[in-house]
């Protein structure tokens, strides 16, 4: 009995909920609104969407979706997913209703893109790893809307370091390069293609064994480092550069082979940029470092007028020794040999020393104007010395032949004709001396000799004698004129045994 006057209260309270309730629920309007996990993308793009409600229970609610606002249900899933493969705007539309009959309706706007165009990256290294220094050489073809651009990326560290389609790399040090090609066609896409490149540690064992000079000058100068393998193998194409502060490799010349402890020399161009001493530099060769220390000798400041001033004055002493030298070579000097050695190398340095002055290179012409002045004190001296030419019988003779060869030519019939007498007084000797041997044989053997004969058998003689030839016309026989012997001339014959013309026998 003491809850009695509870009861009526709850059932109170009861009808007074059910009220709230109703004037709630015909307070609030139906409201809906979609949820999805993108707006935007590429084509083909598949969205995820969700219809949401706080007014009403899903149980009592009927969903209806149009993806692409044609007018056609596309679902009736409370989160239905659609795949859009086209580009374009689109607006997503979803309906619900209740139980009542209620309805709301929400949309949503998709932006979808056409996709990026695809380029085709082939990509070959040669060789892909060995041993450092490695150089390998690149081809990439890509096939995409055309004009491609290419980049590099050899170290990893965000440098381009080439934009040709096939270029060569060397890597120094070992290590695993992961090589990057980026490709971008016209339309500004971009796609990468990625090699990987094994480099081992390598050792030539090469050792410097020394270098010089170690003092330069500024501009360029020559450095010949000496190296020696002092390994097991043969090494090929060495080559050498020192890098450093203020000074710039510009050429090496090449080792072609170099056997296990053989030595042999790079020469080394190199041009050198400051004038104070540029400390430690470093010569690489292969693949071995070695510090170096170079000092910059000071350059001494010259004065090109004073320079141009002292050229002149040679350059008329020179001209006064050739004026002296043209003189004494026509009063027949001995000076020919002072213009070869002497006078004409000096007029050739003369030029260079103006081509140096002209381009500025003062110290070398410093140099050789110094030179030039003791060498035109020399030919002073020799021209003062020279002697003049003594003319031999010979040298005479020599300088006289063309003047001696006309008087010849003027007086060859005369000398002809004495020619013909002398030839002929010589076949008259011979003849007569031997007539007169006959006759001193013929005498000591009591015989006669050929010409006694004839005078005694005229007739015998006669059948030996050649015919005689006709006498020419109007000529008369010159009559014979016997000589005469001296009784004195007789005596001193018959002493000697010899016949006289007189005491023959008839």
């Amino acid at each position: 009995m003491r809850f009695t006057w509870f009861i009526p209260f709850l059932l109170l309270l009861s009808f007074t909920t059910i009220a709230v309730d109703e004037v709630l629920t015909a307070a609030t309007p139906l409201t809906v609104s979609i949820l999805t996990d993108k707006d935007s993308g590429i084509a083909p793009l598949e969205i995820h969407f969700q219809a949401n409600s706080s007014t009403i229970s899903a149980e009592t609610v009927s969903y209806s979706w149009d993806f692409e606002d044609d007018g056609i249900i596309d679902s009736t899933e409370p989160s239905p997913a659609h795949a859009y493969s086209q580009e374009g705007s689109f607006t997503a539309r979803v309906t619900i209703t209740t139980a009542t009959n209620e309805t709301a309706t929400a949309t949503q706007s998709i932006v979808v893109t056409a996709p990026k165009p695809q380029i085709t990256i082939t990509l070959k290294a040669n060789p892909a790893g060995g041993v450092a220094p490695l150089g390998v050489q690149f081809i990439a073809a890509a096939v995409g809307k055309e004009p491609l651009s290419y980049s590099w990326y050899f170290q990893a560290d965000g440098t381009v370091d080439s934009t040709s389609p096939s270029p060569s790399f060397t890597f120094d040090n070992a290590g695993v390069y992961n090589v990057t090609l980026t490709v971008t066609d016209a339309s500004g896409n971009s796609f990468q293609k990625i090699e990987s490149i094994t480099v081992t540690a390598f050792d030539s064992k090469l050792e410097l064994s020394s270098y010089f000079p170690d003092e330069v000058k500024k501009g360029e100068n020559k450095i010949t480092v000496i190296i020696k393998n002092g390994g097991e193998k043969i090494l090929t194409d060495i080559t050498a550069r020192i890098v450093g502060t203020g000074v710039q490799h510009m050429s090496s010349t090449t080792i072609p082979a170099l056997q296990p402890g053989e030595e042999d020399s790079l020469t080394l161009t190199v041009n050198v940029v400051l004038k104070t001493k540029l400390g430690e530099a470093t010569l690489k060769v292969l693949d071995k470092t070695f510090p170096v220390n170079l000092t910059v000798v000071k350059e001494i400041e010259y004065n090109q007028e004073e320079l141009e001033t002292q050229f002149n004055l040679l350059k008329e002493k020179l001209q006064e020794q050739e004026n002296i030298f043209s003189s004494k070579n026509a009063e027949k000097y001995l000076v020919s040999e002072i213009y070869e050695s002497g006078i004409k190398p000096t007029k050739k340095q003369m030029q260079d020393v103006q081509g140096q002055l002209l381009t500025g290179k003062l110290a070398d012409a410093k140099v050789n104007l110094d030179l030039l002045s003791t060498a035109i004190n020399d030919i002073t001296q020799s021209l003062a010395q020279a002697q003049k030419l003594k003319v031999s019988k010979l040298q005479w003779f020599k300088d006289n032949i063309s003047t001696i060869s006309a008087i010849i030519i003027a007086f060859g019939v005369v000398g002809g004709a004495i020619a013909a007498w002398a030839k002929k007084a010589k076949t008259g000797a011979e003849k007569l001396t031997e007539t007169v041997k006959q006759k001193l044989v013929a005498k000591k053997n009591g015989t006669h000799s050929p010409e006694q004969k004839a005078e005694h058998h005229p007739e015998q003689h006669a059948e030996h004698q050649p015919p005689e030839e006709p006498k020419a016309e109007g000529k008369e026989e010159a009559p014979q004129v016997k000589k005469k012997v001296s009784k004195k001339k007789r005596k001193k014959k018959e002493g000697e045994g010899l016949p006289t013309s007189e005491s023959s026998p008839q």
